[in-house]
């Protein structure tokens, strides 16, 4: 088996697959293209687009029968699993186009008027019949892959390409008013077209074991997860940036953007089932890591050499006929997505080895706080000038830092699937803390003293551009702190001080406040009359805070917590700053549930933001 188990066999098998995995994304911008040639060509791009935003969350189900059939293919059973999966995927698309009351949800959460609302109802009924023929061809994929036999997959697939794109311009020609509906119907009869021509090459339904319906839905939901990282960034990318700067321009063009970077991603999705099976048959093979490495620098490489050199703008001006507006906003942040190829690969092989070691359980974690990073970013930067299309390529990015971090952190299993001992998740030695006497009282204390200080600095300061660079690093470290604050100490403060709910909320509201002051500070050039002003609120705001804190509430902390305890509060807090945003937020949650979950990706824009626009240097 080691013998077989090489780089070129693991590319033969996995280059069919990824080819009919990405077919979604490659038939796309053809129906954009068609779409936006009807009569009301932006409306009809917009609508589609969030026609399919719904569509990749409604599908993920379906679109994860591939690994579930590939893995489970000696089950009794699969084909009537998978069209029950398809069923139920068309009956909620149908829902939501055909029934006012839902159909009204959608309306609001996008933010849509009426006319635009009546394309994408159009577009959601007539993609019902998607999520059906897609359950078909998805399970036809997991038995060619589970034979190895998928070849048949690259001739379905390009008969489907040409077959839908073809399908999207006549039926524009037809209904030329209804470009969303046109594309929908061109997608749904795609995916029929592939099915019936895979059905004739794939093996029999077949197998040995009962279905155990429960057992395979666990598993299928642990798949699920993770293939709805892949689908969730649309749509909670186009919810946020329908609430952001440049709504109108952002949602013609995320659509076409968005399916710009699928391109070099969704190949890499199938990955994941090849590489679990490869470390199935061998686990100590290092052919799979070899092949991801390959494929992580081919796409990041490929996707560079588009942006750099136009072709991505030339992409989105002539194929796909977005206006010149839009395809110059979405050029200019094109390079932010440069990081998502290789961040992509990774995940998908990471999710491989997770699956070969039979711990998938880490997909729904991990899924969690993908789409918590991804909304949060795209939230909160929602609220500032950035252009609604910049804010969701920076949470792409932050999303999947956070979701290949958690598949990352703690593999108990990485042994048995391929990783070598002696790595960094194989050790044993604990970590032994700096010893300090230093308790997180002193630290807040701290803080509150060199911020002030800073405040006083301003103050006295007669020259624009220090007063402009001292300004920004007071906000961010106030900032990080009250993040920090809020994570480690205010729970404490609840559970311990006697009036602690009361106390807590009192404080959240000054850090609100200090925040409303800060946004105004960090919006306005340092010569203008309003910044002192501004200054002399925070410092009175601040000052009035810390008083309340130090005076009052730090030393009934002391007096009702162990020191050991409020020591290792200090660290926590510490390492909380490290992560945390640099710049105010003040639409943001001041929850500690939050700060955990979706401010590691928050303070990952906000430092990139900073270094791009040389804050506070």
């Amino acid at each position: 088996m080691d013998r077989q188990l090489t780089e070129g066999g693991l590319l033969r098998t996995w280059l069919p697959t990824a080819f009919g995995a990405s077919v979604l994304v490659a038939e796309i911008p053809l129906v954009y293209a068609a779409a936006a040639r009807s009569a009301d060509g932006a409306r009809a791009l917009a609508a589609l687009g969030i026609c399919l935003a719904v569509l990749v969350v409604v599908n993920t189900p379906a679109l994860s029968l591939t690994p579930l059939v590939a893995l489970e293919a000696d089950r009794r059973g699969l084909r009537r699993y998978a069209l029950a999966v398809g069923a139920a995927g068309a009956l909620v698309l149908l829902l939501l186009g055909a029934v006012p009351p839902a159909a009204q949800v959608v309306g609001l959460v996008f933010g849509l008027d009426e006319a635009l609302l009546r394309h994408v109802r159009d577009g959601l009924v007539a993609l019902a019949p998607n999520a059906l023929g897609v359950a078909l061809r998805r399970e036809l994929h997991g038995r060619l892959v589970h034979a190895g036999r998928t070849g048949p997959i690259v001739t379905a697939t390009a008969v489907r390409i040409v077959g839908t794109g073809a399908l999207a311009f006549v039926a524009v020609a037809l209904w030329p008013e209804r470009g969303a509906l046109a594309g929908g119907l061109a997608l749904s009869a795609g995916a029929f077209l592939e099915a019936a021509l895979l059905a004739a090459r794939a093996p029999a339904p077949g197998g040995t074991r009962p279905l155990e319906p429960l057992s395979l839905m666990r598993v299928h939901a642990h798949l699920s997860s993770t293939r709805l990282l892949a689908m969730a960034p649309m749509v909670i990318t186009t919810v946020g940036i329908a609430h952001a700067h440049e709504a109108e321009a952002s949602l013609v063009v995320w659509p076409a953007l968005y399916e710009l970077i699928m391109l070099f991603t969704s190949p890499a999705t199938d990955w994941e089932a090849v590489c679990a099976r490869a470390l199935r048959r061998c686990p100590a093979s290092g052919a799979p890591r070899r092949v991801a490495a390959w494929l992580g620098a081919g796409f990041t490489f490929a996707f560079a050499v588009v942006v750099l050199s136009g072709a991505g703008e030339g992409y989105l001006r002539s194929l796909v006929a977005v206006p010149d507006g839009p395809a110059a906003l979405a050029a200019a942040w094109m390079p932010v997505l440069l990081l998502v190829p290789g961040l992509w690969v990774l995940r998908a092989h990471l999710h491989g080895i997770r699956m070969a070691s039979g711990e998938t359980a880490v997909f729904v974690r991990a899924g969690v706080v993908h789409a918590l990073v991804l909304a949060g970013t795209v939230t909160a930067l929602g609220t500032t000038a950035l252009p609604g299309v910049g804010a969701a390529c920076l949470a792409v990015v932050a999303g999947l830092l956070a979701d290949v971090g958690i598949t990352r952190s703690g593999q108990v299993g990485s042994r048995r699937a391929g990783v070598p001992p002696g790595s960094r998740t194989d050790t044993k030695e604990p970590v032994v803390a700096q010893q300090t006497t230093t308790d997180v009282v002193d630290a807040l204390t701290t803080d509150h003293r060199e911020a002030l200080d800073l405040l006083d600095r301003i103050a006295r300061s007669t020259n624009p551009r220090e007063k402009r660079d001292l300004a920004d690093t007071v906000i961010a470290e106030v900032v990080r702190h009250a993040i920090a604050e809020e994570t480690y100490v205010y729970p404490a403060m609840r559970e311990h001080l006697p009036e602690g709910e009361k106390e807590v909320q009192h404080d959240v509201e000054e850090h609100k406040q200090l925040e409303e002051i800060m946004k105004q500070l960090e919006a306005i050039d340092a010569s203008e009359p309003r910044f002192d002003g501004l200054v002399r609120r925070m410092t009175e705001q601040l000052r009035h805070h810390a008083h309340d804190e130090e005076s009052e509430q730090f030393p009934q902390l002391r007096a009702q917590v162990p020191h050991e305890r409020l020591v290792e509060m200090r660290e926590k807090v510490e390492t909380a700053k490290k992560l945390a945003p640099t710049r105010p937020h003040p639409n943001a949650p001041h929850t500690e549930l939050f700060h955990k979950l979706a401010g590691p990706g928050v303070g990952l824009v906000d430092r990139l933001r900073d270094r791009l626009t040389h804050r506070g240097s």
